[in-house]
């Protein structure tokens, strides 16, 4: 029990300190991993944390991510959409001035025992959304978790594990696993204005969900998306409490790129979200609806 509550402190503790947890590690095979997406200049871009090959029912979670770009700012960090139950707690902490966030999941009750558990093979942690600088060069932001499994020899024979990152627990005391992170990052292209010397349009060659225009807005506002080849497609909005208010497109679409006109008249001021799902996977961006 002294570990478990160890574990939970540690994810809700406000220093800028990396979670360290003083434990012998446990076989686990999942993995998190950080999504990969382009942007540009002046977008604002969101990023998918993801839970891999999961095969544990587990209580508690967190991943510290850094995002070390002078160009780069977290605005926000969602969990509408993602694999956390309606019970369970979703929450960051975001230390801005070392461009440190970590993500945690806590069940509804700490302290009574067993704790409710998650089960999900694979899934959305969180989204992070960034804002890039106007002024970023075109380059590979990585977003990566700061982690090291260190042994520390204490007397003649014992050997103590000091862990720094990512953390997943299980709802009993020895069900403790650290595990492996697959970084990912946004890669930022600066448009060159070169003209191709055609006047044939060509079509997108990749999935694409940009950011809504106007943002903030009232009521309505174009949301543009691109795809490479046809397929079914849903747009869909969320509510900051990851609630689907919305369904503006939910069908076959053709290859190319497609503006959708939203109408948010009924809907009252806030932050909300908005999906786009098609074969290759899903993006999610940020919008903001003032009255």
């Amino acid at each position: 029990m002294r570990r478990r509550l160890m574990i939970l402190t540690l994810a809700l503790t406000l220093t800028a300190a990396l979670p360290i947890l003083a434990v012998p590690p446990v076989a686990y095979d999942g993995y998190f991993s950080i999504d990969s997406v382009e942007a540009h200049p002046g977008e604002q871009i969101s990023v998918a944390v993801r839970l891999n090959n999961n095969s544990v029912d587990f209580s508690a979670l967190m991943i510290p991510i850094r995002y070390n770009s002078p160009y780069l700012t977290l605005d926000s960090v969602s969990f509408a959409g993602s694999l956390i139950p309606n019970d369970f707690n979703g929450i960051h902490f975001d230390y801005s001035d070392v461009q440190l966030v970590k993500v945690s999941y806590l069940p509804p009750t700490i302290g009574t025992y067993p704790l409710p558990t998650i089960s999900a093979t694979e899934g959305v942690i969180a989204e992070l959304f960034f804002s890039i600088s106007d002024q970023a060069t075109s380059g590979f932001i990585l977003l990566d978790s700061a982690e090291a499994d260190t042994p520390i020899v204490v007397g003649t024979d014992t050997v103590t594990h000091i862990w720094v990152g990512a953390v997943i627990s299980g709802p009993d005391d020895d069900s403790v696993y650290f595990p492996a992170v697959s970084s990912g990052g946004i890669d930022v292209r600066v448009p060159t204005g070169i003209e191709d010397g055609t006047d044939e349009p060509n079509l997108p060659t990749e999935f694409a969900l940009s950011q809504n225009y106007p943002n903030p807005f009232n009521p309505t506002t174009s949301i543009e998306f691109s795809l490479p080849r046809s397929g079914h497609v849903s747009l869909e909005v969320f509510n900051v409490l990851g609630q689907l208010v919305s369904t503006p497109w939910d069908g076959q679409a053709p290859a190319g790129t497609h503006r959708v006109e939203f109408d948010a008249s009924a809907m009252p001021s806030g932050i909300y979200f908005y999906r786009l799902t098609h074969d290759g996977g899903a993006m999610t961006r940020k919008m903001v609806l003032v009255k």
